[in-house]
């Protein structure tokens, strides 16, 4: 999933989206950083993510073993559930008393 910025400059590309509640899943695999610099990069990215207004909620291969299934499902449930407060509360709070939008 693309993520812009507002003037419609790439900021990244995630694995995963929810763009109705503004989340993002990342699959983190080893050889994603590889090098000390790559993770740097990666957390610079993640901090643009997160100005523009996204969570996100991070997976790796363990979470989808066999075992480990339901605890990756709450776990998303439980992101889907915090990022649909988030966004509602931001909705809300960009409306006057009139309800308009500002």
């Amino acid at each position: 999933y693309r993520v812009e910025d507002d003037a419609g400059r790439l900021i990244g590309i995630s694995d995963f989206a929810w763009p109705e509640f503004r989340l993002l899943g990342e699959f983190d695999g080893m050889v994603k950083y590889g090098r000390p610099e790559d993770l740097a990069k990666e957390k610079v990215r993640e901090d643009r993510l997160r100005a523009q207004g996204w969570s996100i909620i991070r997976f790796v291969w363990t979470d989808l073993a066999s075992t480990q299934v339901r605890t990756t499902a709450a776990r998303l449930d439980e992101a889907l559930r915090q990022a649909r407060r988030v966004h509602a509360w931001r909705v809300s709070s960009t409306q006057n008393a009139g309800g308009f939008t500002l």
